[in-house]
């Protein structure tokens, strides 16, 4: 249940989603370095080696890596960030994405995974695949799902943002998101808080 907080925040124009995010971050799948920029503590993977060299200019910790194979160890980062990259792996891909989120991620960690909703707009991006609605992403962290894919039992889900559509005037913009959270109608994007059980 979204808190009153939740929408104090967002008339303030925060983004509440990114508080969880805490010590060593990973931006998984960090395109041009934008998130970066803004968390100098991060480290961001790409596979993208012309968006590597612009996000390097931003921060210096960037590595050439796939989301499906993240050259960490076990256990050795505190907190994923992962924007608008899910969309563009298949299921095998996506399944094998969050196989890896919980092996690198420490017990207690958090994952941010935003990702676009199955709308028209969706489909404007021509390396799109799939869209992964929330519902299922909670049906594959589910111990009852009925899918050919293992559960992934220590990851948990703690929230779901929902996003309105996108408007220049600020106040739009917050509106929008403010009923996108509480009526389906109009949600073109989401944020997903997962948190890896103790």
């Amino acid at each position: 249940m979204i808190e009153l907080g939740y929408i104090i925040d967002i008339l303030k124009g925060k983004k509440p989603w990114l508080k969880n995010l805490k010590g060593r971050i990973l931006d998984a799948g960090c395109g041009e370095g934008d998130f970066l920029a803004k968390f100098p503590n991060s480290i961001g993977i790409d596979i993208n080696i012309e968006h590597l060299k612009k996000a390097k200019t931003k921060n210096k910790n960037v590595v050439l890596a796939s989301v499906t194979h993240i050259p960490f160890k076990s256990e050795s980062i505190d907190s994923i960030y992962s924007h608008d990259v899910i969309e563009h792996l298949d299921v095998n891909s996506a399944y094998e994405m969050f196989i890896e989120f919980q092996r690198i991620l420490k017990k207690g960690g958090c994952i941010v995974l935003r990702t676009q909703m199955a709308t028209p707009k969706i489909w404007n991006t021509f390396s799109h695949v799939k869209p992964y609605p929330a519902s299922s992403i909670k049906k594959l962290l589910s111990a009852e799902h009925l899918e050919t894919f293992s559960p992934l039992k220590t990851l948990i889900i703690k929230e779901v943002y929902y996003f309105g559509r996108y408007s220049k005037i600020k106040i739009m913009r917050y509106i929008y998101s403010f009923i996108a959270h509480f009526l389906k109608v109009g949600r073109i994007s989401y944020a997903m808080i997962i948190i890896k059980e103790e």
